[in-house]
């Protein structure tokens, strides 16, 4: 879900608004599904954390840096806590994406104080179907901070997930020639990811 609430339909809309009979197709999955999908040209670029190891045959475009951050909605039981600390979070229920790359770096966050075994789990990469559950419920779930900060029905939770990469960006395949709708793109995208890293600052 990474710039998918953000920095994707930003670009996408600078890009139809400039070039509007140009088709566009937006493919959401996890980043380990959409790497085999782009070492198979079967999509032409990736956006989403940037973790070492990609693979020798890929360019990878550093964007901004957006930290995740844990989520709940406004009124939790969570934010009454004086000075939260990870192994306060794990006796409440959670939504967390499959234990992919990212999601085993967010293990490794609860891991560092042995606390990460929450009984009551969900697994989900739905941004619409995870805002629902956590405004309708005591539910946490690790988002980047801007899906937290313009949600009025959610608040961001001090606490941070160092072990979970910050950096969002841009990937794409080094063998295959990119094509002019793809540069486009890129150029729309590149564009939007300096807005978006000025308002964070």
């Amino acid at each position: 879900m990474t710039g998918s609430h953000a920095l994707l339909p930003r670009a996408l809309v600078s890009l139809k608004s400039a070039h509007p009979t140009l088709k566009v197709s937006v493919v959401e999955s996890t980043d380990e599904s959409l790497l085999e999908q782009l070492a198979h040209n079967q999509i032409d670029v990736l956006i989403g954390r940037m973790t070492p190891g990609g693979g020798r045959d890929i360019t990878q475009i550093h964007l901004y840096d957006e930290p995740i951050r844990v989520v709940g909605r406004v009124g939790h039981p969570v934010f009454g806590l004086t000075d939260p600390q990870l192994e306060d979070l794990a006796a409440f229920p959670w939504v967390l994406p499959p234990p992919t790359a990212v999601g085993s770096r967010l293990g490794t966050s609860f891991g560092q104080v042995g606390v990460w075994a929450p009984a009551n789990l969900i697994e989900c990469t739905s941004i619409l179907t995870i805002r629902s559950i956590l405004r309708a419920t005591d539910t946490l779930a690790p988002l980047p901070m801007l899906v937290g900060a313009e949600d009025e029905h959610l608040q961001v939770l001090s606490v941070e997930l160092d072990a979970v990469p910050s950096k969002l960006g841009l990937t794409h395949s080094s063998s295959a020639e990119l094509s002019d709708s793809a540069l486009l793109f890129i150029d729309h995208l590149l564009k939007g990811a300096k807005e978006i890293e000025a308002e964070l600052l």
